[in-house]
């Protein structure tokens, strides 16, 4: 089995409101999207298919460097199984 990864992003949902400055200012603390996502091909002897793996939550803007860190690693955390759990269909 081969597995590659051809595609990772990481994204923040943003509005129009967040570019203009003072309105953007009060836009701060709502909450929005943060979502990472994978686009992965699985290759076994019999198929070969493509999977995207995604990770999504919504929160106000994050903290400190902690909160970020650990939302990344929550969500390496999520495709790593998605993707296990996809492998194991595949076998």
């Amino acid at each position: 089995m081969d597995v590659a990864v051809l595609r990772v992003g990481f994204f923040v949902e943003k509005n129009v409101a967040d570019d203009i400055v003072f309105v953007g200012l009060f836009m701060v603390g709502r909450e929005r999207g943060f979502k990472c996502d994978a686009d992965v091909n699985v290759k076994t002897e019999r198929d070969s298919q493509r999977i995207t793996l995604t990770h999504e939550i919504r929160r106000p803007h994050f903290d400190n460097q902690e909160q970020i860190r650990q939302f990344i690693e929550t969500c390496q955390t999520d495709l790593i199984s998605q993707l296990a759990d996809s492998i194991k269909k595949a076998i």
